[in-house]
């Protein structure tokens, strides 16, 4: 991203290949419509094209660009709360990979994400926002603390409690 800010054109569509995928599935994660996911990744990175600057070399681009992320799709849903942001989601929680399961472990995978989506839904934002960030986006305990702007303890606390609370609502999925 210092290249980047520099002038370097080749090294701003570095960053857009590796980090614009990895955007749009947290934010399709998060509740975003498909459609919207992309609008927002586009939208992020045209910002960011057009004013590189924008990005402080000081910060970790990884913390910096997840909380603009989180920070637009906050907006958006604040903006137009009256749309249904789920719609999408679960579409893209069920295979994030791209990688269909065999047919005879479809349906327990199913029912599963269907109630792993219900039990993150039931959860407090704070907790889910740690767990999605944590699991789904695969950050550090240390980036997710920057991304939310609070001490890694309170990081590794919420995570706990997500954990737990899941565990719980998940009990029945538990092997014997």
């Amino acid at each position: 991203m210092r290249r980047a800010i520099a002038g370097d054109a080749k090294a701003f569509a570095a960053v857009y290949e590796k980090w614009a995928p990895i955007i749009f599935r947290f934010l399709a994660s998060r509740g975003a419509p498909i459609e919207t996911a992309r609008d927002l990744t586009q939208d992020i990175f045209l910002k960011l094209a057009e004013r590189p600057e924008l990005f402080h070399p000081d910060k970790r681009f990884s913390s910096w660009i997840f909380t603009v992320a989180l920070n637009r799709l906050r907006n958006l849903k604040r903006d137009t709360f009256s749309r249904s942001f789920t719609s999408d989601a679960a579409l893209l929680r069920q295979h994030p990979s791209g990688h269909v399961p065999a047919a005879d472990n479809q349906v327990d995978e199913k029912n599963f994400l269907t109630a792993l989506e219900a039990a993150l839904e039931q959860l407090e934002e704070t907790h889910r926002d740690v767990f999605l960030l944590r699991y789904k986006a695969q950050l550090s305990l240390a980036e997710i603390a920057d991304i939310l702007a609070i001490p890694e303890g309170t990081v590794k606390s919420r995570l706990f409690y997500a954990l737990r609370k899941l565990a719980e609502k998940l009990k029945d999925f538990k092997p014997e």
